[in-house]
Formats: structure tokens, sequence, C-alpha cells
């Protein structure tokens, strides 16, 4: 796995590789980890907005000389009830087709997120991936390998949101 600079991020869109691989998962748009403002596939400049600028971080894995999996990320503090102050929006928009892979760098990213973090925060996880992903087997795999010991809040079709904001939602509730 390989965390991209913003050079990294240039190349990668102007050799025409992220074009390429994206086409696998849109036909016009994708959506970037900043609140899914999507961006148009056939604009060079958005594709690198979408991986330097609308993303804290950026992760690529290669199977040989080709892209298996692309990941961006972004962390928000949240600023309504009951999450003020101490919780933390974190969403990862995931590219790929390989289960195992999209493990990798969901554990990645919420390293490197929770490593920022002060340890009295809370963290509400939004992954987002493919349908080709099979969404029972993600969530299944994704709570057991990944979130162990952390308690997921709810999982959706094509997301899976969670951890440690379970007991402040009863509180407000």
């Amino acid at each position: 796995m390989q965390r991209l600079s913003q050079s990294d991020c240039v190349q990668l869109v102007q050799s025409g590789t992220c074009r390429r691989f994206l086409d696998r998962f849109a036909a016009e748009f994708v959506p970037t980890a900043h609140a899914c403002a999507p961006v148009r596939l056939d604009s060079d400049a958005d594709l690198v907005a979408m991986l330097t600028r609308l993303s804290e971080m950026t992760l690529l894995t290669r199977s040989a000389a080709s892209v298996c999996g692309l990941s961006c990320s972004v962390s928000l503090p949240l600023v309504t009830s009951p999450w003020h102050g101490r919780s933390v929006y974190f969403h990862v928009q995931y590219f790929g087709a390989e289960l195992s892979d999209a493990l990798l760098h969901v554990e990645a990213q919420l390293r490197h997120v929770t490593a920022a973090l002060h340890a009295e925060r809370r963290v509400l996880l939004r992954f987002c991936f493919p349908l080709c992903v099979d969404l029972t087997s993600a969530a299944r795999r994704i709570s057991d390998s990944v979130l162990a010991g952390l308690e997921p809040l709810l999982t959706e079709r094509t997301y899976l949101v969670g951890v440690n904001v379970e007991s402040q939602a009863h509180v407000n509730s």
C-alpha cells in the first residue's frame, strides 16, 4: 500500500492511470470523500482535486503493475448534539473490487485518523465502496477484522457506519 503525495496524485491523473481505473466503477462522475461531492471523470483538474484538496490521505494498492485499489479520506469535527466537541465524522471513499483490499484500505485510513485524535474523541466512520464488493461480507469482515472491539452503529447499502457513538445516541434520544 502506498500513501500518495500531491505530486504522486498529479502523476497518477496525468498518466491516465487514475481515469482508466475509475472507469471500472463509474461512467461520468465519481464520488469524493468530501461529503460525496461528485467529480467528473473526464476532468484531470477534478480528479487531481479529488485526490489532493478534497482528501486528507490518498492510498493506492497495486497488483503487479496495475492499480487494484484507491481510497481517499476526510475527517470533519461534528458540531451537533450529541457529538459536539467529542466526535469526528470520518469518511473513506474506496474504489476497488476485492474485499481483502478494501479491508486494508479501511484499516490504514482508520489508523491514520485515530492516531491524530485525542483518546477521548469518538469516530463516526463512513466507508463507501462499489457495489461489486458484497455488502454483507464487507460489513461482517470489516466489523470482525477492522472494528473489533468497537460497536457498529448502523449499516446501509454501499457503506458502513459505526463505532463508539451508540452510548451517546441513547443519552440524547
